[in-house]
């Protein structure tokens, strides 16, 4: 098996979502949240699958979004709210927005660098997503998102890591 730097640094190699597969994984995202759902979604860094479209698809849910803490957190706030750019180039509540407990969440779109069949993540390494997720309430769902040229046969797992509950591409959604 082939270790978890290694598969970064091959799907780094891959071309980013275009804005066509951008929109197929947000229509096929939509399908799958509840009306019912509050739901944290990511903000895209560049190179990830952007799905921010989906608020304006599904104005039935309640949206929260992420703030980058420190090193290693990541805080929820409501996605109506006032945004900064991160150095890393991705936006992001600006610091002093109400936060919300994690614990409140349904459902959390997941971004990663790659996923497989089995739900497994593969994230950039600092492992802010896998904390938070373990803040997550029982019975939340999980959910990532990628291009079918990011799923790869086998993701390997640390003691740490969080599968995810479906996985969504521009031309399915997998339910490990």
């Amino acid at each position: 098996m082939t270790d978890k730097a290694t598969l970064r640094r091959l799907a780094r190699l891959f071309s980013p979502a275009t804005p066509v597969e951008n929109d197929r994984v947000t229509v096929r995202l939509a399908e799958v949240m509840n009306p019912s759902d509050t739901a944290c979604l990511y903000l895209a860094m560049p190179g990830e699958v952007d799905v921010g479209a989906i608020t304006d698809l599904r104005s039935d849910i309640a949206w929260y979004t992420t703030r980058t803490v420190d090193r290693s957190t990541l805080s929820v706030h409501p996605i109506d709210c006032e945004y900064e750019t991160h150095p890393f180039g991705y936006r992001q509540p600006v610091a002093g927005t109400p936060e919300v407990e994690p614990s409140v969440i349904d459902a959390w779109v997941v971004p990663g660098v790659a996923f497989d069949e089995a739900g497994r993540r593969l994230g950039h390494g600092m492992g802010y997503y896998d904390r938070l997720l373990e803040r997550a309430r029982p019975g939340a769902r999980f959910i990532g998102v990628t291009t079918e040229r990011r799923l790869f046969p086998r993701i390997p797992e640390s003691e740490h890591d969080v599968r995810m509950h479906a996985v969504v591409t521009e031309e399915r959604v997998l339910r490990p």
